[in-house]
């Protein structure tokens, strides 16, 4: 790694991106449009959420002038104003006046100076303008949040509140955002917001002093991080990453989150409320609202800056033909249920008929009549299935599934008791079923190997981290690391560049469906109800990123995958001794199959004995 990579709080220098700038620097309009998107990977409409509120106006005045040029001699001609750009290592764009004081957000950070720009006297007044108007309306919308902050103080309620953020945060994958020209983040490499051994954080000192003592970068932060728990859990947190977090844009996303669920659902219980913490309630009253609609919340991240944004799709059913599963399981379905799957058909009945029957074989120990490659019986065979259909459907290059070995061992005993076997899991706990799309015909053997087991280990990790999550908070250990279990499904770009796991993988492009769907029940297993309990993922190393349809036929296999989860937890349930049931004891890690392998036989379960 050269010293300029080495040199970001997100632990990769995000100018790397964008050495190959000089072909824009014609117009400073499409320069700075190639900075703020990462040299194109992000999103416009998302990427200049980055900027601050003068970056932000310069940019859109330029965007009406693309006559207008960086140039590399600090000259102001009359009638102008000469300002600088640079960008950081974090990839954030700064376009200040010229003798303003570069900003550095940290030791580690620096900046590359990309030229000036002489911006005509009249574009850079009218850009002040609107400065001035933004800056008296966050103004009186921090007011508003410093007066919410007040009645809680008055309740006795702030200190709860506030601990409560500092919590939430610690339990969130990443969370780092803009607030002024200062960077807050608890991620890999950078932690400032809350207290990690000897440095204390930025939020657990706020905790030391009385409200009055607040600037408004602490009021903005608590009631951001307050309302954003309340609206939607600590994942939330996360659409702030890597953009600018103000009273303006916390009203905007709560607002905007409101309108999103009232276009679909067009139904509210209540009046909102202007009050923003009752506000915000209303929302996540809303979320729940999400199942067994004709409608789907997931969320797009981007990789580089760890941002993710909620949407609805309003159609749910991939275009794909309900015949594909008379294609890939009408010959096994023919094998272990004993008669023709014939249309139409309920989806969950077919995969519970399906998962019925394999569990049973699995059960007397009848052998599946050829080679099985990382699955040991019928029922493991028919997950590995599942995820290769998944794969297919979504023309990737590996899918994966995870979840715990012994789900009998969930079954038996009063909550306490269950609380502390959860407490006591390990890794190995936990199994990861992976399948790759053809890799082993175009690489080397070692090489998909070692994505294998780094995929089943990182799998079996993150669900070790997940299951706590679905405990009250008290249950929990203070010693036991654990995160929020995922909810809703989520596309991901460019998951490769922080995440040192997901580049040794290759994880370019990403689709997780966590089970149970919220269109289902929560898994409940011996009265406590679980979310994240599994999930299919796929993956892209290269080329296209995936759209709502691959996205919708991952969901779909998550769908099959909950029948295929009910039938085992109902398998179980009816034993004197769940824990003597079915266990999962197939796909150690670096064991997995590949379609390659046979041609596809598995897919469709028709190979002869």
């Amino acid at each position: 790694m050269s010293k300029q990579e080495s040199k970001s709080l997100f632990g990769k220098d995000l100018r790397h991106y964008t050495e190959s700038f000089s072909p824009h620097a014609q117009s400073a309009y499409k320069a700075l449009t190639y900075l703020i998107t990462n040299g194109g990977t992000h999103r416009e409409q998302y990427a200049e959420l980055s900027l601050a509120a003068f970056d932000l106006e310069i940019y859109h005045a330029l965007s009406q002038h693309h006559e207008i040029e960086i140039s590399r001699l600090a000259v102001r001609n009359q009638d102008t104003e000469l300002l600088k750009v640079y960008y950081n290592s974090l990839g954030r764009v700064h376009i200040r006046l010229e003798h303003a004081a570069e900003i550095i957000y940290d030791d580690v950070d620096d900046n590359t100076m990309l030229g000036y720009i002489q911006l005509p006297q009249s574009l850079y007044e009218q850009a002040q303008t609107n400065v001035q108007e933004i800056v008296a309306a966050e103004e009186r919308a921090v007011a508003q949040l410093r007066l919410e902050l007040s009645k809680l103080d008055e309740a006795n309620q702030l200190d709860n509140a506030l601990s409560q953020c500092i919590d939430h945060v610690k339990h969130v994958e990443s969370v780092c955002f803009y607030v002024s020209d200062k960077f807050y983040t608890l991620i890999d490499r950078h932690n400032n917001l809350v207290t990690e051994k000897s440095r204390i954080g930025y939020l657990n000192k706020l905790a030391e002093c009385p409200l009055s003592s607040w600037d408004d970068n602490a009021v903005v932060i608590v009631s951001a991080l307050h309302a954003l728990f309340l609206s939607g859990r600590a994942v939330r947190f996360e659409e702030f990453n890597g953009v600018v977090l103000s009273a303006l844009s916390l009203y905007g996303k709560l607002n905007h989150l409101v309108e999103m669920y009232y276009n679909v659902n067009n139904k509210l219980d209540e009046p909102l409320s202007d009050e923003i913490f009752t506000l915000a309630q209303q929302i996540r009253q809303l979320t729940l609202q999400s199942p067994n609609q004709s409608w789907l919340r997931y969320r797009w991240i981007y990789g580089l800056h760890f941002f993710k944004t909620e949407h609805i799709v309003e159609n749910t059913r991939p275009h794909e033909s309900s015949r594909v599963i008379l294609k890939e399981f009408g010959g096994v379905y023919r094998m272990l249920v004993g008669k023709k799957m014939s249309l139409p058909f309920d989806e969950y009945a077919v995969f519970k008929d399906l998962s019925q029957a394999a569990l049973e074989k699995a059960l007397k120990g009848d052998k599946v009549p050829y080679e099985t490659y990382a699955a040991n019986n019928w029922f493991e065979y028919l997950l590995q299935m599942i995820v290769t259909s998944a794969v297919k459907a979504s023309h990737s290059d590996y899918g994966m599934t995870s979840t715990i070995r012994n789900l009998g061992q969930l079954c038996v005993g009063c909550r306490s008791e269950i609380v502390e076997k959860i407490g006591d899991y390990s890794n190995k706990d936990f199994f990861t079923c992976w399948v790759a799309n053809n890799m082993q015909a175009v690489l080397p053997e070692k090489t998909v190997d070692v994505i294998a087991s780094s995929c089943q280990k990182r799998m079996m990790f993150n669900r070790w981290h997940f299951i706590p999550g679905n405990l009250q908070r008290h249950e929990i250990r203070s010693d036991r690391h654990w995160y929020y279990p995922p909810l809703i499904p989520d596309i991901a770009e460019h998951s490769d560049v922080h995440r040192e796991a997901h580049h040794r993988a290759a994880v370019k492009y990403s689709i997780r469906s966590p089970g149970p769907d919220m269109s289902k029940p929560s898994f409940i297993v011996n009265g406590i109800a679980y979310r994240g309990f599994y999930d299919v993922r796929t993956v892209r190393m290269d080329g296209k990123p995936y759209d709502i349809e691959d996205m919708l036929r991952v969901r779909r296999r998550t769908l099959w995958l909950s029948a295929f989860m009910d039938s085992w937890r109902e398998h179980l349930m009816s034993l004197d001794d769940p824990t003597k049931g079915f266990q999962f004891t197939g796909f150690e890690p670096g064991n997995y199959y590949d379609t390659s392998f046979d041609h596809g036989y598995l897919l469709t379960g028709l190979k002869e004995a």
